[in-house]
């Protein structure tokens, strides 16, 4: 049963996160006049670079 609780709150906090960072794009969307849209795909995108960037940068790490 307590599994079940802290996959409840981690679910909770990511539902949480997810919010904030909704809330942040809604406000570059509206500062920079673009769509939500093309402000969540910007957002993505740069998500994606960074995690390609973490992962070459711990393979590159990893050799002697």
């Amino acid at each position: 049963m307590k599994e079940f609780w802290e996959e409840m709150d981690e679910l909770a906090s990511v539902n949480s996160e997810v919010r904030y960072l909704t809330v942040e794009l809604m406000k570059i969307a509206a500062g920079e006049k673009k769509s939500f849209s093309q402000v969540n795909r910007e957002f993505l995108q740069n998500a994606v670079e960074l995690k390609k960037s973490l992962l070459s940068a711990g393979k590159k790490k990893k050799q002697p």
